[in-house]
């Protein structure tokens, strides 16, 4: 649970402040001194996925801004490190790192968005493993494979249509491969593979008829 902004106030009026952060957590932050009660207490609000900690004591408040993540570290061997994830809002993420010997490895996963995750892969030996999952929309996944000696290979599976399905594998060194999936009705299925040099070839098969195919 990271501390975002942090202010002292004697009732609405602002004495201090810290900002770890940048945003409009002062705005914020004012509507909500000018709600709290004088009385002496302490409470915690919630909105979104930020935390609203105050204490109030004899006019002074004391008031931090935080997320909703909450980490837990547990070692389960010797050689083994389990690190656990969890937001308020019930989704969980757990990440297991083994240490073997002497080598040293170390796992890290980043929720960027709702709809984006990275996972880095990193070796004592410096070489460096970095998988993106991002989600570009209802009908696009993009799976990125990086390593630190810049090769770099991209798989981006779309969904056109719900009849069709195109599949591109592209290297750091430009050559491309789009694998293009087509149910062109219920009895025909097209399959259509290109690249960056002038070779494409489709293949067509249907089975309404005797079952036959075309290679062009």
């Amino acid at each position: 649970m990271a501390i975002l902004f942090a202010v002292v106030a004697r009732g609405s009026t602002v004495l201090a402040k810290h900002a770890c952060f940048s945003g409009n957590f002062l705005e914020v932050t004012e509507q909500i001194l000018a709600r709290i009660p004088s009385e002496n207490n302490k409470l915690t609000y919630s909105h979104g996925s930020y935390l609203f900690h105050y204490i109030c004591h004899e006019r002074i408040v004391y008031l931090c801004i935080t997320d909703d993540l909450c980490v837990c570290v547990r070692l389960c061997s010797r050689s083994e490190l389990c690190v656990c994830v969890r937001l308020r809002s019930c989704s969980q993420l757990c990440v297991c790192v083994r240490l073997r010997s002497c080598s040293q490895l170390c796992v890290c996963v980043r929720l960027r968005s709702c709809s984006e995750l990275c996972v880095c892969v990193r070796l004592c030996s410096r070489s460096e493993l970095c998988v993106c999952v991002r989600l570009r929309s209802r009908s696009e996944l993009c799976v990125c494979v990086r390593l630190r000696s810049c090769s770099e290979l991209c798989v981006c599976v779309r969904l056109c249509s719900c009849s069709e399905l195109c599949v591109c594998v592209r290297l750091c060194s430009c050559s491309e491969l789009c694998v293009c999936v087509r149910l062109c009705s219920r009895s025909e299925l097209c399959v259509c593979v290109s690249g960056c040099a002038p070779v494409q070839s489709c293949v067509c098969v249907s089975g309404c008829a005797p079952v036959h195919s075309c290679v062009c």
